[in-house]
């Protein structure tokens, strides 16, 4: 059934429905809701597109971009540590979370609330199960001035962010029964960030004149008020992406990712996945560096903080820390291809699965992630 189908049109189909059992209802109206979803790395990051260039044979050449894959150890059991985890890979492979289906500006929410009257309990489930199992994506709103509200809060630290409602289950008039239901906790978060901050030493500068503590901390902006994510209330989360690229360089940055990640102890993640704390300068490591003990040390091999060690806390044994980072901001992808071309390290078999793989399914998987952006 497609969204953008009447079902009231046709009562035979209603009529159907109602003799089904509860449990197929929900199903069918969950399959309604919602719709596939691109993989999840496509949506987190998105300007870095990881999900596209992860198995780039460019990328295995120049080191350009990566993701390292910490699984914490269970009992006697030591944890392990991946670098260069290919996308495809079962460390590091495709994850999808379900998806309110998008509406068009032609199709009406009319039907779907009178599914939602006719079957209050099938649809009351649905909603709950899109609530609980989707990915909730939040994106970081900018300030207009150093000194207006939102500007006063990261002067503190603090990144703001308004969620991004999409589809049909953020408006969703699904009937009495469904509007009294409590409202379930998300399972799933991501918090995609903006790069830079262009006045970030200017707040720093502020509050070394000052007694403000520089602290990592997420604001979300519900109506006219920024309420606080209190970690301690949301014990019941799996998986979080956090884009950590605003808080740049420096110790006073890292002691502020640091406290940000103590408040983070109480969860007990299956994954937890981080952008830019090794990104830029901090991205090569040393000779050795495997040697680090990953969840004891305070700084890897050669220097630089242990990052494993410092979230260490908020994932439970046998979870995932993911570090996604990128040796440069900026990349041109064509230009380090047609580099690679020139000193005759990129294989025509490499090419070749290049172009059929962008011909056969980048294509059409990208729209559907601008689909799912826009």
């Amino acid at each position: 059934m497609d969204s953008t189908t009447a079902p009231s049109s046709n009562p035979d189909i209603l009529d159907r429905l109602a003799l089904l059992p509860v449990e197929l209802q929900y199903q069918v109206l969950f399959e309604l809701l919602t719709e596939s979803s691109p993989c999840v790395m496509s949506l987190f990051v998105p300007d870095w597109g990881v999900c596209t260039h992860a198995a780039d044979p460019v990328n295995s050449i120049y080191d350009l971009q990566r993701i390292d894959v910490y699984t914490r150890g269970t009992g006697f059991v030591r944890g392990k540590f991946e670098t260069r985890v290919r996308h495809h890979d079962d460390a590091g492979g495709h994850v999808v979370f379900p998806l309110a289906r998008q509406t068009t500006p032609n199709s009406s929410g009319a039907p779907i609330a009178e599914l939602g009257r006719r079957f209050p309990d099938a649809m009351r489930r649905a909603l709950r199960d899109l609530e609980r199992h989707g990915l909730h994506c939040f994106e970081q709103l900018w300030p207009r001035g150093p000194d207006d509200e939102i500007g006063k809060c990261m002067a503190g630290g603090a990144l703001v962010y308004r969620e991004r409602r999409g589809g049909m289950a953020g408006s969703l008039d699904a009937g009495p029964t469904t509007v009294r239901a409590a409202v379930p906790l998300p399972r799933h978060l991501m918090f995609n960030s903006f790069p830079r901050d262009p006045w970030r030493d200017v707040r720093l500068r502020r509050n070394a004149l000052t007694s403000f503590r520089f602290e990592m901390r997420l604001l979300v902006e519900r109506g006219p008020e920024l309420l606080a994510v209190l970690w301690s209330a949301m014990k019941q989360l799996e998986s979080v992406y956090l884009d950590l690229r605003a808080y740049g360089r420096g110790k006073v940055s890292e002691d502020s990712v640091r406290l940000g990640a103590t408040a983070m102890e109480c969860l007990r993640l299956r994954s937890l996945v981080i952008a830019g704390l090794r990104s830029g300068d901090r991205y090569e490591r040393p000779a050795g560096w495997q040697l680090c003990d990953w969840e004891t040390d305070e700084a890897e091999v050669g220097g630089g903080v242990n990052w494993v060690k410092v979230f260490c806390g908020a994932v439970r044994e046998g979870g995932r820390l993911v570090f996604v980072d990128r040796r440069m901001l900026d990349i041109s992808w064509e230009g380090w291809r047609m580099r690679a071309e020139k000193e005759g390290l990129l294989s025509p078999e490499a090419e070749v699965a290049v172009v059929i793989g962008e011909s056969e399914n980048a294509a059409a998987y990208m729209r559907h992630v601008e689909k799912v952006l826009s």
